[in-house]
């Protein structure tokens, strides 16, 4: 099954991207003055597709909507507001106010000093796959692109900066968790400059023109330009990217009243109907299920993603004949996904052809060369033609882009074996 999310994680900001190398364990925090802007962004899945906003709220769609069966979800979750995921701890606010308000900074304009504040204190700042708020973020130095672009939107708010938010133009990023796939756009921060009127030293909010520092944690590079989000479209990302880490961890419940508040701010978002159709889906609700996806499919059109989760159900129905049909039109679409030529990989290395294998292996390399599990396999390969020191090397990059610690020790002992063979 295939869910889009902030990555995240997954790269819910995870939500990241081929250039960012966002499993590498550290990056600098980059902030870059971007050009000037026509009014002002508002807002995330830190990692999701590009949602289709909406400002008539849920209502104004409500009778055109498939039912949801909520009585497989029951008991109703609470759902906390999005200002608890901005909150900050009163020693986080003190510490960034004496900061922003010192007068060794007055001289820095307060867009410039949120993000000099960010770059003294959250530079070592670790990928992590899950959506986690403003305040553990800053605790625990760890959070994907979501969690640290509620974090500097929370010290944007405190020192009363205007922040926007924009979805990165990179292709998505994609990674597995056990029978899930997760597919996230990244999602970057921008910190708008004030505007100033002409002839006096007072600032206009209403200036036409807005330039904006971008802020990005994964790399020194972000790409300038990107798909501006509006503030509910930001918030349903955030209640999307929760949804779809509580389902991988087998919460349905919680998933379903996550995704349902996501669709209250943003209800014309394709990939959140996807996320509810692979969850009713999971609930045996299959029937809701192909009504979601097709939902989905209206709102978004001919989105890869949805086409192969409705294409599965399909297959697992036994409707081969309208499961050829769309897995025609998925043929005709470009293909991001690493994981079909993972396969073909796999299924070459059982049947021993390694040569066809590292031939597959290498083509989703280039399409994702971030995904460790592809730096695993080709050192397997390696391993069976006794290429031992060709293995090494695929081990130490599939370190390298393992973001879970269990799977960096794993790689880790796999080269100890290595190096006590040769």
């Amino acid at each position: 099954m295939q869910l889009n999310s902030s990555f995240s994680s997954r790269r819910p900001f995870t939500g990241l991207l081929r250039q960012l190398r966002p499993h590498s364990a550290r990056r600098r925090i980059a902030g870059l003055v971007a050009g000037a802007v026509v009014g002002l962004a508002s807002m995330i899945s830190g990692c999701a597709t590009a949602p289709h906003s909406n400002e008539s709220g849920w209502l104004a769609d409500r009778n055109r909507l498939p039912a949801f069966a909520e009585d497989a979800f029951q008991p109703s979750r609470a759902v906390p507001g999005i200002d608890e995921f901005l909150a900050l701890t009163p020693e986080q606010q003190n510490r960034f106010l004496d900061f922003f308000h010192d007068r060794s900074n007055a001289y820095l304009p307060p867009n410039q000093r949120v993000h000099e504040f960010l770059v003294q204190n959250l530079s070592d700042v670790e990928f992590g796959s899950n959506t986690l708020t403003a305040a553990q973020t800053i605790e625990r130095q760890l959070g994907n692109c979501m969690s640290l672009a509620l974090v500097t939107t929370a010290y944007a708010r405190l020192g009363g900066v205007e922040a926007g938010w924009q979805l990165s133009p990179a292709r998505p990023l994609y990674s597995s968790e056990g029978s899930v796939i997760y597919s996230a756009d990244h999602i970057q921060t921008r910190l708008f400059s004030p505007a100033w009127k002409s002839g006096d030293d007072t600032y206009d909010p209403n200036a036409p023109l807005r330039s904006y520092l971008l802020i990005d944690y994964f790399t020194d590079q972000p790409p300038r330009r990107g798909l501006p989000l509006r503030e509910n479209e930001m918030i349903a990302l955030v209640y999307q990217n929760l949804g779809v880490e509580a389902l991988s961890e087998g919460r349905i419940e919680d998933s379903f009243w996550l995704l349902r508040e996501a669709l209250e701010h943003d209800p014309r978002n394709g990939q959140i109907y996807n996320s509810m159709a692979v969850l009713h889906r999971r609930a045996g609700q299959e029937e809701v299920a192909e009504q979601l996806f097709a939902h989905a499919l209206e709102l978004a059109g001919e989105e890869l993603l949805i086409l192969r989760n409705l294409r599965r159900m399909m297959l697992a129905q036994g409707r081969e004949q309208e499961a050829e049909q769309l897995h025609e039109r998925i043929q005709a679409l470009p293909d991001p996904d690493p994981y079909p030529k993972l396969a073909q990989g796999d299924q070459a290395l059982r049947e021993g052809r390694l040569n066809d294998a590292l031939r597959h292996y290498r083509q989703a390399r280039r399409i994702a060369p971030y995904l460790h599990e592809i730096d695993q396999r080709m050192a397997q390969v390696y391993l069976e033609t006794g290429n031992i020191g060709r293995a090494q090397r695929e081990f130490r990059r599939a370190h390298d882009n393992a973001i879970a610690e269990a799977d960096r020790r794993q790689y880790q002992a796999k080269l100890k074996v290595l190096r006590e063979q040769l």
